[in-house]
């Protein structure tokens, strides 16, 4: 498994190529904490806490060089690196520690120590504390479900123009399926597109619903991890329709995994994301 991180403003350093070379780490271990109570056989409050990883990393430049060429490379490669996973820790954010899976870690690396470089030789190793606060691995997936007044068959996304000229160059009938393979309910980002009106869609029988008009310029987006409901208009303004949204059933709730039943009246396109977390990353791609 070969790993990378990104930080939060999109530079990336990966671990597995010259002259990063990741040596060792514990970033594929867990625990959950939990409470229990003397004397009963019983576990209670079972959560997810911030939780500190090592990962050692040398810095080797290529054997080809000289060896003040070396030499110059190592001091070069430490000091990007340290640019981009400060940045990070400087302006209280996460970046995203990635595995070649797809799955990520948000996270900052909170300390380093580090070993040989007073040798003088042409390599620096360091070991860096992983701090997630989130603590899961996560990789959102996304599908798009088009209008039935196109032609063809939903693809992976929706080949909109954002001057809002939309090409739908696939269709869907109203009533689609979508098999997710997880362990758990997932949070979720639902986008519609107009022109619509009230959008509706059931998801799984459990009806996600806004009572608004979007015009073919506007779009509107569901958020269920910040409990938000929000609509964009073509001039860019955002208004907020959280108290629009139905109420007979939760708009936020996650949704479940397996052989998902979306069904709507197929006069708008819409996107969905999916979040999945685990423990740890899958090992495989797939």
């Amino acid at each position: 498994m070969n790993f990378y991180y990104i930080n939060s403003k999109g530079e990336r350093v990966n671990f597995y190529e010259e002259p990063y070379l990741f040596q060792s780490g514990d970033l594929l271990d867990y625990s959950w904490s939990y409470d229990s109570e003397s004397g009963f056989n019983l576990i209670s409050n079972v959560r997810k806490e911030p939780k500190e990883r090592k990962v050692s990393i040398g810095i080797i430049p290529d054997t080809r060089l000289s060896y003040e060429e070396r030499k110059a490379a190592a001091k070069s490669a430490a000091d990007r690196l340290f640019d981009v996973v400060e940045y990070d820790v400087l302006n209280d954010v996460d970046g995203s520690l990635f595995t070649d899976s797809g799955f990520y870690l948000p996270c900052r690396l909170m300390s380093s120590s580090k070993s040989n470089w007073e040798s003088g030789l042409p390599f620096i190793f360091e070991e860096f504390s992983v701090v997630s606060a989130k603590n899961s691995w996560i990789r959102e997936i996304s599908k798009s479900f088009y209008p039935s007044a196109a032609s063809g068959s939903a693809s992976e996304y929706l080949d909109y123009d954002f001057d809002y000229n939309f090409d739908y160059s696939a269709a869907a009938v109203g009533v689609e399926r979508w098999n997710i393979q997880h362990i758990a309910p997932m949070p979720f980002k639902l986008t519609v597109y107009g022109p619509a009106v009230q959008p509706r869609i059931s998801i799984n029988g459990h009806i996600h619903q806004v009572f608004t008009s979007l015009a073919a310029d506007e779009y509107l987006v569901v958020d269920s991890l910040g409990n938000t409901v929000v609509k964009h208009l073509a001039n860019g303004a955002q208004l907020s329709l959280f108290d629009l949204r139905g109420k007979s059933e939760s708009t936020f709730d996650p949704i479940e995994p397996g052989n998902i039943a979306l069904q709507w009246d197929g006069t708008f396109g819409f996107d969905l994301e999916l979040r999945i977390e685990r423990s740890e990353p899958k090992w495989s791609s797939s």
